[in-house]
């Protein structure tokens, strides 16, 4: 038996994961907008010190005291252990 039909689906692995593995890279190689780093910073300080997320907009001026949704506190909390961590 050759290697092909003991391992029908290999090199359908082997570019899947190719195309995974440059789509990461690209996705490490780009900026990080900072304006965006620091909120997340701030927003998962935020929650680890009061454990929970917060309500209530305080990060604008513009909606300053208003009801707010934080749909990516996690990846706030997870940013802020990193940043933290050193």
């Amino acid at each position: 038996m050759t290697s092909a039909a003991l391992y029908p689906l290999s090199y359908r692995w082997l570019w899947l994961s190719l195309g995974l593995v440059i789509i990461l890279l690209i996705a490490f190689l780009l900026p990080v907008v900072p304006l965006d780093y620091w909120w997340y910073l701030r927003l998962g300080r935020e929650v680890i010190q009061s454990g929970s997320v917060p309500q209530v907009e305080t990060y604008s001026y513009t909606r300053f005291g208003q009801p707010i949704v934080h749909p990516s506190w996690f990846s706030g909390v997870l940013l802020w252990f990193f940043y933290a961590s050193g």
